[in-house]
């Protein structure tokens, strides 16, 4: 059994349009005995909203087979020798909630007097004012560990438009506190632990699949993973030259590795 470790948007999807060919190619791994996870940076919505839009583009998965940003930034507090009890939260609900459903409270930030939390979580908050970022540095300073969900410092919207990503705010935080936040997401290589960990899968035999050369295979690399850089997302073959982190593999779509020797990617060093 081979475990397939898939980024979602660019692989999976594109916004809400299925990237042709991935569902059936999935469908066929899974036929196979193959183990199928998948791992997002995205911090903003639930694990089981990332489900339902899964299951609409034909793609069926389970909670425990997904993992977020905010899922393993939860786990991974969880599973600290000295696990905090309380969290400040510069970020989503659904980071929130990740955080709650972990035993670990969350703090009303509004709260009179003031309480220090045992740690600070960053993340994109689209509701980010000079109070949170005041609020967070305060915690900071007074002793609260600081834990970023991910560092990406933009992420597309519609009509190729880019927005301000958790990055930003993660760097904000750090530089009024003069703190380095433990960053979760990819390039890091945390995001793909805590949900191989999580899940019992054999890291030597686990395939990275993603379309971003600066986080899906950069974290694979951080991770001495083999990886597959598919040209359906972000990066493209003009970026790799360029790229600190090299792919093991190049396909132009999902369908190409269906007829792929997968011993031999295992196999294989970049």
């Amino acid at each position: 059994m081979i475990t397939f470790l898939f980024d979602l948007d660019g692989v999976i999807y594109r916004d809400r349009e299925p990237v042709p060919g991935a569902a059936d190619t999935i469908a066929a791994f899974r036929a196979a005995g193959h183990q199928i996870l998948f791992a997002t940076n995205n911090a903003t919505k639930l694990r089981a909203e990332f489900i339902e839009r899964l299951r609409d583009v034909g793609v069926p998965a389970t909670i425990e087979e997904l993992a977020t940003s905010a899922s393993a930034t939860a786990e991974y507090l969880r599973t600290l020798e000295s696990p905090p009890a309380t969290a400040l939260v510069v970020g989503s609900d659904a980071l929130a909630l990740e955080l709650t459903d972990a035993g670990i409270r969350v703090i009303d930030l509004q709260a009179v007097p003031v309480e220090q939390p045992d740690c600070v979580v960053a993340s994109l908050d689209r509701q980010f004012t000079y109070e949170k970022l005041a609020r967070a540095q305060l915690a900071v300073l007074g002793g609260a560990m600081l834990v970023a969900t991910n560092r990406d410092p933009q992420f597309p919207g519609a009509h190729g438009r880019l927005w301000p990503g958790a990055g930003s705010i993660v760097a904000a935080v750090e530089t009024a506190s003069r703190k380095t936040a433990v960053a979760i997401g990819k390039p890091g290589p945390l995001l793909y632990k805590t949900l191989l960990e999580a899940t019992g899968a054999n890291q030597k035999r686990t395939i990275v699949v993603g379309d971003n050369l600066e986080t899906d295979i950069a974290a694979a690399a951080a991770m001495n993973l083999p990886s597959v850089l598919v040209l359906t997302g972000i990066s493209q073959r003009e970026d790799i030259p360029a790229s600190a982190a090299k792919p093991t593999l190049v396909v132009d779509t999902l369908t190409d590795l269906l007829t792929y020797d997968l011993e031999r990617l295992l196999s294989s060093k970049t």
